[in-house]
């Protein structure tokens, strides 16, 4: 699909990736081609309908072995009207960067550390199935080295 840069028109893409969710549950060991989803701002999706969204996002994420299509999900807002107990419960990998403060930590986390971060690439990673949290140093991109790096792989088809 193109790229949705408007909350208000998303529900149409998400009313099809749910159906798609369904139709893949529905044939079990049937190979099909991974989605990915990645949703840059969470908090512009949940204030427009934060029902439905929590509960698209969920069931998503709760399929997502079965189906092969996953989520990126990233938020400025780290609160607990965004990333709920429902969707926490739902989505187990997480990758923090410093947080303005110990309780935004803890929402994302479900402990305190990530305010600690320098924000040069320090990121605390919890991984899906585990509990303890790793803190890693991530490389440093430029702006203009993503753009180099995509340039180059959309034009390999060509």
């Amino acid at each position: 699909r193109p790229i949705i840069t408007e909350p208000s028109t998303s529900r149409e893409a998400f009313d099809w990736l749910l159906g798609e969710v369904k139709r893949r549950v529905d044939t079990p060991g049937a190979q099909h081609p991974y989605i990915v989803v990645v949703i840059d701002e969470v908090s512009d999706l949940m204030a427009v309908d934060r029902e439905y969204y929590e509960n698209a996002f969920t069931l998503i994420a709760e399929a997502a072995d079965k189906t092969g299509i996953h989520l990126y999900m990233g938020t400025s807002r780290p609160s607990t009207y965004i990333y709920t107990d429902k969707l926490r419960q739902a989505i187990g990998g997480r990758v923090v960067f410093t947080t303005a403060s110990e309780i935004d930590s803890i929402t994302m986390l479900e402990k305190p550390g990530a305010e600690q971060l320098s924000g040069y690439g320090e990121m605390i990673f919890k991984p899906y199935h585990g509990s303890e949290t790793v803190k890693i140093q991530t490389p440093y991109a430029s702006d203009e080295e993503v753009v180099r790096v995509a340039d180059f792989w959309r034009n390999q088809g060509k």
